[in-house]
């Protein structure tokens, strides 16, 4: 019996101090739980960076290949029999090019993060003044940090753009062979 153990004090039964001993580990192992929580959050962050820069990397190599190919196809003499692997091969880009805009846009909430933190610091001073260590020590390591996270950006838009550019001359190359298609078929004016 908890009673002949403990001493009852204040008029509390025993098995409200009990009762209290239990809810006190709880916050403890609560307290514990987001700690762990809180460093386990770094190599969280680190893999999920890791596994965006290997999609980067992946869509990268995936449109140098279609990149490829869309040259050699579009080099090449406007043929009717190009149709099918032209069809193919713009979906391929449009894909990609499509991968790359939801790619940039995806990292964009950091950026606009840091460029607001940036922004709070106020301007750097005017030539002459000066301002305190502390903040021009923090806006160069926001603005580092910046300049890191946007050269993925910068060349998922690089590969948007050529992307974008090869589908549209895909679809020049497709207009034309259709037109010469059509107009190839002497077909008698009503």
């Amino acid at each position: 019996m908890l009673s002949a153990r403990y001493p009852v004090r204040s008029g509390l039964r025993p098995d409200f101090v009990f009762l209290h001993a239990l809810r006190t580990l709880g916050l403890a192992a609560l307290f514990l739980l987001a700690v762990v929580a809180a460093l386990g959050g770094a190599p969280a962050r680190a893999a999920a960076q890791g596994e965006g820069e290997a999609t980067v990397a992946a869509l990268m190599e995936d449109l140098a290949g279609h990149t490829r190919q869309a040259q050699a196809l579009l080099q090449r003499a406007p043929d009717t029999d190009q149709t099918a692997q032209l069809r193919a091969l713009r979906a391929d880009l449009a894909a990609d090019r499509d991968r790359a805009v939801a790619l940039a846009n995806d990292g964009s909430l950091d950026l606009r993060i840091l460029e607001a933190q940036i922004k709070g610091l106020g301007g750097p001073p005017a030539e002459g003044q000066s301002e305190p260590k502390s903040v021009t020590e923090e806006r160069t390591r926001l603005e580092a940090t910046l300049s890191r996270l946007m050269r993925p950006k910068l060349r998922l838009q690089g590969a948007q753009a050529r992307a974008a550019v090869l589908v549209s001359e895909i679809d020049t190359r497709l207009a034309s062979l259709t037109k010469q298609r059509l107009l190839s078929h002497d077909v008698p004016p009503p």
